[in-house]
């Protein structure tokens, strides 16, 4: 069987989720997901707590794809990358641990973790450019999650067990990279038009 599994590497709740290459949109029982619980540094100066962080979600990725069975199917792996527009603290450490799980698990399971930016995902997703805005929802960053989330959760029966932001994220990501590969995806509908007030 061959999956196609989507990282979200969250620096404080990191999430995967793994769609079977065939998968029916909907069929919820056959995707995988986890959630993780890195450690947290003690500080912003603390370089020791942030290298354990990295080599803790460089682990719980691998340990994703070792639940997979890698050794006996095979895998494609998307992880979503953030379009950072300033060089923070925050943004260095989200893409430290990004290439640090990227190496893992080439020399682990020579898979190549293929990167996919957020925006370009959610485009996927709902057929239409979030920055063009949606009625009803604005064009913000947030608003498009928030309702990308609810639909999946309210509309389309996403696992109870998911916790929300962060399985959503990966399973966005993991859509994407199943779109790409050619398979089916479950696509969103975009935001109903808020009726128009008549002229008086």
């Amino acid at each position: 069987m061959s999956y196609v599994v989507g990282f979200d590497l969250s620096l404080k709740a990191p999430a995967a989720v793994a769609l079977p290459l065939d998968w029916r949109p909907g069929d919820w029982k056959h995707v995988k997901a986890w959630l993780g619980k890195p450690p947290t540094p003690d500080s912003k100066a603390d370089y020791a707590g942030r290298m354990a962080r990295y080599a803790w979600l460089a682990g719980w990725a691998s340990s994703c794809v070792r639940d997979l069975g890698s050794n006996r199917i095979k895998l494609h792996a998307f992880v979503e990358q953030y379009a950072f527009s300033k060089d923070t603290n925050t943004a260095s450490q989200i893409i430290g641990a990004g290439e640090f799980t990227k190496y893992k698990l080439w020399d682990a399971f020579r898979l190549e973790l293929v990167p996919l930016v957020a925006a370009h995902c959610r485009k996927v997703v709902l057929g239409a450019n979030p920055r063009r805005g949606f009625n009803g929802i604005g064009t913000s960053k947030d608003a498009v999650k928030v309702y990308i989330q609810d639909t999946i959760f309210n509309h389309f029966g996403a696992p109870k067990t998911w916790k929300g932001d962060n399985e959503c994220d990966a399973f966005i990501v993991a859509s994407t990279g199943l779109s790409e590969l050619g398979g089916k995806i479950l696509s969103l509908p975009p935001p109903e038009k808020p009726a128009k007030p008549r002229k008086r």
